[in-house]
């Protein structure tokens, strides 16, 4: 989200691939290093394998090897929306528009209703502690994030504006085009990108009885796709199961290098 101006998907992958450009001409990245993107929720597959697919492009092109070891996708899938989460977050959009316009309500609530609710679905509503801390500390964070995304140029939340941002910004969520084209093609577009596929049984973005996880992985083929489910992990599984899923990502890795 970027304070009402235009993204997208793919401008997200590239800005990630300015970064990674930049981190080697200043010197921070020891030259033959590689990048492996880890991305939860639209960071995964959405953000994460055009990252992937642009950086195998882009080596193709140079003659260059690929900058990208591999790609983590958490919580997600490679598809478009589907048309029920369409309505849902469409219905969620509207809702939260109506709610900054309401005097009653304000930006400012709107905002901790919109983070709680988000929080409670991608962290479960679990008391135990793994996924309270978790809910907690994300709650904070999207709230922050919404007041920085949704304030106007001198720091005001406008409750018109804030509204017309959201709508916006759900819009082109909803508007993502299929990266499956892409990804079934053969040879793979992902060059010698590896991607690992984490799902957790309790996904509710992306539900885990939909089978996104293995549709996005044999899409991808078997020469380039892992897939690692998480017992009981909810959508955003990197923060609930860090141990597991950064034990399984550390294993991985060691394999490609080796």
């Amino acid at each position: 989200m970027t304070r009402g101006r235009p993204w997208s998907f793919d401008l997200a992958a590239h800005s990630i691939l300015v970064i990674l450009e930049e981190l080697g001409s200043e010197g921070v990245a020891v030259k033959g290093q590689k990048a492996v993107v880890v991305g939860d929720s639209m960071g995964g597959g959405p953000t994460g394998l055009r990252v992937a697919l642009k950086d195998a492009e882009w080596a193709k092109k140079a003659g260059l090897e690929q900058r990208v070891l591999g790609v983590v996708a958490c919580g997600t899938c490679a598809e478009e929306e589907s048309i029920d989460f369409v309505e849902d977050y469409t219905a969620d959009a509207q809702e939260f528009a109506r709610q900054c316009e309401d005097p009653s309500i304000g930006v400012e609530k709107a905002i901790q209703t919109l983070a709680n609710n988000m929080c409670q679905a991608g962290y479960t509503s679990s008391p135990s502690a793994p996924y309270a801390s978790a809910r907690a500390h994300g709650t904070s964070v999207i709230e922050n994030s919404l007041r920085l995304a949704l304030t106007n140029t001198v720091g005001v939340l406008e409750p018109k504006r804030a509204g017309e941002i959201m709508v916006q910004n759900y819009g082109i969520l909803n508007g993502r085009k299929s990266l499956i084209p892409h990804l079934v093609a053969r040879p793979s577009r992902l060059g010698q990108a590896q991607v690992l596929v984490v799902h957790g049984t309790e996904e509710a973005a992306y539900p885990f009885d939909r089978n996104y996880h293995e549709r996005t992985a044999s899409a991808i083929g078997s020469e380039n796709a892992t897939i690692h489910v998480v017992s009981g992990g909810p959508h955003f599984v990197t923060a609930t199961h860090w141990e597991e899923v950064d034990k399984v990502i550390d294993e991985w890795v060691r394999k490609m290098i080796v």
